[in-house]
């Protein structure tokens, strides 16, 4: 089991006989200037907001909906002999990655309390309703780590089919 895939990271390298320039150009040409604007009635004209800077990128993608565990993609395109890699990294913002980390300790610290106060009280807490309480935290924490993870994963997944069919790479 790795815990990797329970996590909202990834981390991977594209490979590609495209010259480095090429793919360069390729990324700039789906990625605009960043928008302060956080509503858009708008179509957007390309797929991609973020910077790109010889030989690095960081991108985000651009959605007409709200979703607070949108990837924050960077990457670094490399020239290897006669193939162009591409390392990419996806990880979510940093406001969110913090507020999410207090949310998810939280959660877990409540449900340490609780059960080591169900112990403590053994007899009288298993014969009473008290025992429900102590799914309330577990419940947040499984809330909190889905509620992040889904998002973050099914968004990243359709940012690495596109840059996979952007640059004519494999995995």
């Amino acid at each position: 089991m790795k815990l990797k895939q329970y996590l909202p990271y990834e981390a991977y390298v594209l490979y590609t006989d495209l010259p480095v320039q090429e793919v360069l150009d390729r990324i700039k040409e789906n990625v605009r200037p960043l928008s302060r604007k956080l509503f858009s009635q708008q179509q957007p004209d390309k797929p991609y907001e973020g910077t790109v800077t010889e030989p690095m990128f960081e991108i985000s993608r651009v959605i007409s909906y709200r979703n607070s565990f949108l990837p924050k993609i960077s990457g670094r395109v490399l020239s290897r002999g006669s193939q162009t890699h591409v390392i990419v990294k996806m990880r979510l913002f940093g406001f969110v990655a913090v507020f999410m980390t207090i949310w998810l300790s939280f959660a877990a610290l409540l449900f340490i309390f609780m059960a080591s106060l169900s112990i403590f009280y053994t007899q009288k807490f298993l014969q009473s309703p008290g025992i429900l309480f102590l799914l309330m935290p577990l419940g947040m924490f499984i809330f909190g780590s889905l509620l992040t993870i889904i998002p973050f994963k099914a968004e990243a997944g359709k940012s690495k089919i596109f840059l996979q069919k952007l640059l004519e790479s494999k995995e």
